[in-house]
């Protein structure tokens, strides 16, 4: 299964770097580069998959007190974890239990198969 990995702009205050780095990193993403911006802020560039940043405007209004901004755009797709893999196929699952078109796709084709046809299709 494929997840979309977004590239991520953010300008932060200077004091917060580590601590957004952390929270970056603490959820699968990856530090690209730093520069110094003007009034003591720093402009940071990461990498991080989509899922993991459902709720990053609340985390990084949390961390930053407020201060900290971000962009984000899609930069590629990448295999995801087998532990998300086996979540995403726990979720479908338990759709396929609600509904029983997907509950008979997902015992003619198998859940893994039928995860990977709903998010590509």
């Amino acid at each position: 299964m494929l997840e979309p990995i977004v590239e991520l702009s953010l300008v932060i205050p200077t004091m917060a770097v580590g601590d957004v780095t952390g929270d970056l990193a603490g959820n699968r993403g990856v530090i690209i580069g730093t520069n110094a911006a003007p009034n003591n802020q720093t402009s940071l560039d990461a990498q991080a998959p989509l899922n993991e940043l459902q709720d990053y405007s609340q985390r990084l209004r949390a961390i930053t007190g407020g201060e900290g901004c971000f962009s984000m755009t899609l930069s590629h797709y990448e295999q995801a974890p087998m532990n998300v893999q086996k979540k995403g196929c726990v979720a479908i699952a338990s759709l396929a239990d609600q509904n029983p078109t997907l509950n008979n796709a997902r015992q003619l084709i198998g859940c893994r198969a039928l995860f990977c046809f709903i998010s590509i299709g």
